[in-house]
């Protein structure tokens, strides 16, 4: 019995040290990621506009749309600055990325609009984005 109660308390200790270097693990990886989200916002912060490429402004895009490093979701900004790229760039790729990036804004907006989403859509494909026409059709079949 003795040695039963012993063998416990020794598994107890083991899962108490094991459960502090996890969670020691995870705070240095919560601190970092606190580092990078800071930095990137000081970065952007101080960022010209002048000074900004059209890839410059679709990763901005992205960030806003889809609330990456810290960023708080803001489908105006991202449109904002989706837009910029298509007035900006003549890579048919980026502008075609750039108008699915769109379409998907379009659809997580109300009141939803329709012939938005199709025309972005549509322009995608234009700019060679075939998986456009797979999202044409789903807004199709499901209405």
């Amino acid at each position: 019995m003795l040695i039963l109660l012993s063998f416990i308390l020794f598994l107890v200790a083991i899962l108490i040290a094991l459960g502090t270097n996890l969670y020691k693990s995870r705070y240095k990886k919560t601190s970092f990621e606190k580092q990078i989200t800071d930095k990137i916002d000081t970065f952007i912060d101080t960022v010209e506009e002048q000074q900004l490429t059209p890839e410059n402004h679709f990763t901005l895009g992205e960030l806003y749309h889809f609330g990456k490093f810290g960023k708080n979701k803001s489908s105006h900004l991202a449109l904002v600055e989706y837009n910029k790229v298509i007035q900006t760039t003549n890579d048919v790729k980026l502008k075609g990325k750039t108008y699915m990036n769109k379409a998907k804004i379009y659809e997580e907006l109300q009141p939803i609009n329709i012939s938005n989403i199709l025309d972005n859509y549509l322009k995608a494909l234009e700019c060679g984005f075939e998986e456009s026409i797979l999202c044409i059709g789903k807004i199709y079949m499901h209405g």
